[in-house]
């Protein structure tokens, strides 16, 4: 029997990192720089910050609060279609790859739904 391929909004994503949210409704997301600690004194000695602040824009941010470990990305756009309406044309495509840049870069982990083929 021919295996069926996953589809990428099927899954589930859950957020790995810490992160805020502004009063103006925006989140950022707080990504450690470093787990050297040699690098981490340097840091402390140039009186910076151990974190990087990733503000995200509105589009983001709504993706993120949405994001529970519980909602499939499909049933995420679902409700961002129906808070945008048919305004916003690109909200599966823009979101599919919002979450995949955040995957990529540790910040959700995908697990599957059971919608989704092994």
């Amino acid at each position: 029997m021919k295996q069926q391929s996953e589809n990428f909004l099927d899954f589930i994503p859950n957020r790995v990192i810490p992160w805020e949210q502004a009063e103006d409704g925006h989140v950022y997301l707080i990504k450690e720089k470093t787990r050297k600690r040699w690098l981490k004194k340097l840091i402390d000695l140039m009186h910076r910050s151990q974190h990087f602040h990733i503000h995200l824009d509105q589009l983001g941010s709504d993706c993120w609060l949405l994001t529970d470990g519980e909602r499939a990305i499909l049933m995420i756009c679902q409700e961002l279609r129906a808070k945008y309406g048919e305004g916003e044309k690109q909200i599966e495509a823009r979101s599919a790859k919002f979450f995949v840049m955040l995957r990529q870069n540790g910040f959700i982990q995908l697990k599957k739904t059971e919608n989704s083929f092994d």
